[in-house]
């Protein structure tokens, strides 16, 4: 260590010598190097959480797209009074059984084909 000349480097050698040899500015050092490793832990966790969040928002929001979709080939095809039953069902259902039902729409002579 005594080798190296560099001044930044020189004068941050004997600030660390500094804290080393005084027990409190060490311990200042420990809980500053502590608390920054609990702030990005804490980041890492926060925007892991925002993206489970948002994903879970995207796929929500996609089935409701779809949901509205359907109701409105429905509502074209069949008439805007759709039975209650019939739209209790699609509240309920998930992408498979929509697309599936959207697909049955094609071919549906009545609405009752459609949720066959």
């Amino acid at each position: 260590m005594n080798a190296i000349t560099y001044p930044p480097v020189r004068e941050a050698l004997a600030h660390l010598k500094t804290i080393c040899s005084d027990e409190e500015l060490r311990l200042i050092a420990e809980r500053r190097e502590q608390a920054l490793v609990d702030y990005e832990d804490a980041l890492s966790y926060a925007r892991h959480e925002g993206k489970q969040e948002g994903e879970q928002f995207g796929l929500e929001k996609g089935i409701q797209q779809q949901r509205h979709t359907l109701l409105r080939m429905l509502e074209h095809k069949f008439g805007s009074l759709l039975p209650q039953h019939f739209l209790a069902r699609i509240e309920c259902a998930d992408t498979p059984q929509l697309e599936a039902w959207s697909l049955n729409l094609l071919d549906a002579k009545r609405i009752e084909d459609v949720f066959a």
